[in-house]
């Protein structure tokens, strides 16, 4: 799984259990958490985070190590970020590094 790259992404509350201990739906990048009682949403792109941060979904992202678990939970709100600045890190990540 990709990470996202230079992801900032700031939780309100970060949840504490794997994405693999969650229950799984009939949607691969879907999972319900019992605590909770929430569907957690994994998501790939900041795209699909601003998504499902608006509708205010728990949300799965992975990290840059790959043996380290993904961050999980509620995001802060989305007026926190500003729109432009999703674009700006999906365009660093796609330059080339120097």
């Amino acid at each position: 799984m990709t990470p996202i790259a230079n992801c900032s992404i700031q939780f309100r509350m970060e949840c504490p259990k794997l994405w693999e201990k969650l229950y799984p739906t009939s949607d691969d990048s879907i999972r319900f958490c019992e605590t909770c009682r929430k569907n957690v949403h994994l998501c790939l792109s900041m795209e699909e985070v601003y998504h499902h941060t608006t509708l205010g979904n728990c949300i799965a992202v992975s990290q840059s190590d790959a043996s380290t678990p993904m961050r999980m939970g509620e995001v802060a709100p989305w007026e926190q970020y500003r729109r432009g600045s999703i674009q700006d890190q999906e365009k660093q990540a796609e330059e080339p590094q120097s």
